[in-house]
Parts: structure tokens; C-alpha cells; sequence
């Protein structure tokens, strides 16, 4: 049996082209694959700053029609998790939810968050960790997979 190998876009490569107007954002898919190939989109959250519902839902549409959907919300800044940061993490909660509607409006599967940590130690891991699994449980609702992406400090390091 031979594997298969999906491959995908960083739909943030094609920053440029979307905000000098040569390409429109629910054009990405199609683009994609004309250009490229490939059957799938990352698509970074700075990329739908400013759009619009009815804009997620075309790029959907679009998506599904050029048979590229559109499988990762990639959120582009790192998002304060701990419970040390009580103010931090409540905006980082509401963030996260507005992700979510986000993600599921684009058909997505998956969000993808980094983590920022004031320290790296045993306790201020499990306080992240703690941090995540309360996020996981606003994503739920919406059929989504958390994704951890590494960033410079504690998931820096996969160890």
C-alpha cells in the first residue's frame, strides 16, 4: 500500500499578492492549486483581519469548489496560556474563541496556537497546560483539533 502524502500551501507566502490587490483572498484556493497543485490551505488569522463572515464563507466556497479547502487556522501572534497571567489568559481565551468561529466558518479542521511563558519551569508548564486544556474545551463545540506550533521560550524545545 503506498502512502499519501498531503501537501499544503502557508497561505501567509501569498501576503503580498493579497494586499497589493492582485489576488483576492477567496481566490487563494483556486490559485493554489492552478499554480501549485497542492490540496490544501494553512491560512494565517492576520491574513482575515478586517474580513467579514460573508468573506469566510466565499473563501469557503471557493475552497470547497477548487477542491482546496482551507485546514488550518494559523494564529500568528503567541497567546498567553497561564494561569500567572490572569489578564493575559482571559484575553487570550476570548481570542482563541473568536478563532474558533473563525476555523469553523473556513471548514477548517484545526487551530494552530504558540504559547508565550514569563519563565520556563515545571510550574509554570503545568500552568500552560492547564491553560491549553481549558482552550480545548471552548473549541470543542466546534469540531476543531488544538494544534501547539513552537515558539521561542518553553515550546521552543520539543524536550
Amino acid at each position: 500500500m503506498q502512502a499519501q502524502i498531503l501537501m499544503t500551501l502557508a497561505a501567509g507566502s501569498l501576503r503580498g499578492l493579497v494586499e497589493s490587490g492582485e489576488l483576492a483572498l477567496e481566490d487563494i484556493p483556486e490559485f493554489t492549486m492552478r499554480e501549485f497543485d497542492l490540496r490544501g490551505l494553512n491560512m494565517p488569522a492576520s491574513l482575515l483581519t478586517g474580513r467579514s463572515i460573508d468573506d469566510f464563507d466565499r473563501l469557503r466556497d471557493n475552497a470547497d469548489k477548487a477542491g482546496c479547502p482551507v485546514l488550518i487556522l494559523v494564529e500568528d501572534q503567541p497567546l498567553a496560556m497561564s494561569a500567572d497571567q490572569p489578564e493575559e489568559l482571559s484575553a487570550s481565551r476570548d481570542r482563541i474563541q473568536r478563532l474558533a468561529v473563525a476555523a469553523n466558518r473556513l471548514g477548517c479542521n484545526s487551530l494552530a496556537i504558540s504559547c508565550t511563558a514569563p519563565r520556563s519551569d515545571d510550574a509554570m508548564f503545568e500552568s500552560i497546560v492547564a491553560g491549553l486544556k481549558s482552550a480545548v474545551g471552548l473549541i470543542d463545540d466546534y469540531d476543531l483539533n488544538l494544534l501547539v506550533a513552537p515558539c521561542k521560550g518553553m515550546t521552543g524545545d520539543p524536550d
